[in-house]
């Protein structure tokens, strides 16, 4: 198999998720045209409807047909799994007609059934077998298209081609994209190129040049890399966000800190903790209170709003609420003239999840900052102060607990 072929069957095979599945077909495709190339019909056929025979497997797996169980849909024969295909309209009749020539290929790699029945292969099947693997391929991606929208790396290319076309043109696709490609785009394919184009601008940056045609081109494309993100996570199960915040328990543990930094920037929010075990989630509160007292800046705030319904999960049992709180409270203080928006509406998130009594605290904290900020002179930050103070207040009134 040629050059252009090989890359052909790996377009053709974009709609299956999972890697090193997809590289197993299109291995089995070029040994299917190496095997054709040089006469060996019989091995041709065989694997080309091996290729046919897993293509469709995948598929009804992915589609979860009938509500069926993984073990029933693999103990289908063959026959059955192409007029269930038929009927679902994934293959054409056209393709179903054809499918004869493979229909009975285990016949082939069984010597008694072979010889009994006479079973022989000539160039004219080896053709017709090795175009229907390339013809079901087609049609099953065409399918699942239809069915699920773009794929995973279709996706990627259109943001590389055409990074304005977010988040307007790809609003409607999402909903109805299967989980499997959301979660090799959030697992795998956004991380990479969320990382690519970081270094890459960081790298322009570094060169001292004005902004340019090159910078603005890698803006965009970053810009439409976090759109991505954005929607779909939006659209992403309760499953998958419970995936992603085992991802960034793992890297708390054990990644290095750049990677950490780059899952709280865009890939977790603490609302994903919520289908986690206790004692996972108290290894990650215990790590975003600490970030909150270490560090803040738009990062932090972003991937700790909403950590207030997780205030009474700890590590340490004798960590008092109330510190928790005054954490918290010191936070949104520090950033509220640099980064108004963030700190907003993490204290509003933050205050609406506290009981009561900690509400009435975590104003008390504002307010003591507040008169503070008042008597060294800092005005604009003493009117913020006051001014969120008045915002948790009218929250109070308008969501009591």
């Amino acid at each position: 198999m040629g050059g252009s072929g090989n890359r052909c069957a790996l377009t053709i095979l974009d709609f299956i998720a999972d890697d090193s599945f997809r590289q197993s077909i299109d291995d089995d495709f070029r040994e299917m045209e190496a095997a054709k190339a040089s006469g060996a019909w019989k091995s041709a056929v065989v694997i080309a409807g091996s290729i046919i025979e897993a293509i469709l497997v995948d598929h009804l797996l992915t589609s979860g047909y009938a509500g069926k169980t993984e073990e029933q849909i693999l103990k289908l024969e063959m026959g059955a799994i192409i007029e269930i295909c038929k009927n679902t309209q994934a293959l054409s009749s056209r393709v179903v007609s054809l499918s004869t020539v493979i229909k009975d290929y285990r016949n082939l790699i069984h010597p008694g059934r072979s010889k009994r029945l006479k079973e022989t292969v000539d160039e004219e099947a080896a053709n017709i077998a090795t175009s229907l693997a390339r013809m079901v391929a087609r049609e099953i991606a065409e399918k699942q298209q239809r069915d699920y929208g773009y794929t995973a790396e279709q996706v990627i290319s259109k943001i590389s081609s055409d990074p304005l076309a977010f988040p307007v043109a790809y609003s409607s696709i999402f909903p109805k994209m299967h989980d499997t490609q959301k979660r090799k785009l959030l697992l795998t394919l956004l991380p990479n190129e969320n990382r690519r184009h970081t270094d890459s601008i960081s790298k322009i940056g570094r060169k001292g040049k004005p902004v340019d045609a090159e910078m603005k081109t890698w803006f965009k494309k970053y810009k439409a890399i976090c759109d991505c993100i954005d929607l779909t996570i939006e659209w992403s199960s309760s499953e998958l966000k419970k995936e992603l915040a085992i991802r960034y328990l793992h890297l708390v543990r054990f990644g290095n800190e750049r990677s950490r930094r780059d899952w709280e920037h865009h890939f977790f929010r603490p609302e994903f903790m919520q289908n986690l075990d206790d004692s996972e989630k108290r290894t990650l509160v215990d790590h975003l209170f600490g970030l909150l007292e270490r560090e803040i800046n738009n990062t932090t705030l972003f991937c700790t709003t909403g950590l207030g319904k997780f205030i009474s999960f700890s590590q340490q049992p004798n960590l008092a609420i109330d510190r928790r709180v005054e954490v918290a409270a010191m936070a949104a203080c520090q950033a509220i003239c640099s980064l108004p928006d963030f700190a907003r509406k993490f204290a509003a998130e933050f205050f609406r999840d506290l009981s009561q009594d900690l509400r009435s605290h975590f104003i008390s904290v504002i307010d003591q900052h507040a008169e503070k900020m008042e008597n060294q002179g800092s005005v604009k930050a003493s009117s913020e102060l006051n001014k969120l103070c008045y915002e948790l207040r009218t929250l109070n009134d308008r969501a009591p607990i």
